[in-house]
């Protein structure tokens, strides 16, 4: 279980208040920084602006994480490379 997870969750009462959420927005409530969201769909067609902003962000020390989206079965469901769907995933590395 993540740290900055139960400290959101403790921050709102609870796990079962903060199901579904956003994790820049998380992040950006508990560290006070300015959160930034990379969709993928907006890309689809020059993937290179994304993964520069990526490849920016973690240079320069950012919190990282990435959101799946979610299945039918939600922490059930797993696609075919192994991504739970519907699941906060940490990012520590980028290359």
């Amino acid at each position: 279980m993540c740290v900055i997870e139960k400290a959101y969750a403790k921050l709102y009462g609870g796990y079962n208040m903060i199901k579904g959420g956003k994790c820049h927005l998380a992040m950006s409530e508990l560290t006070g920084g300015f959160p930034t969201e990379i969709i993928l769909k907006e890309y689809e067609r020059n993937l290179n602006g994304a993964w520069n902003q990526l490849i920016s962000a973690f240079n320069n020390q950012y919190l990282l994480a990435a959101g799946s989206p979610g299945g039918r079965g939600k922490d059930t469901t797993s696609s075919k490379r192994g991504i739970v769907q519907g699941h906060a995933y940490s990012i520590v590395e980028v290359r």
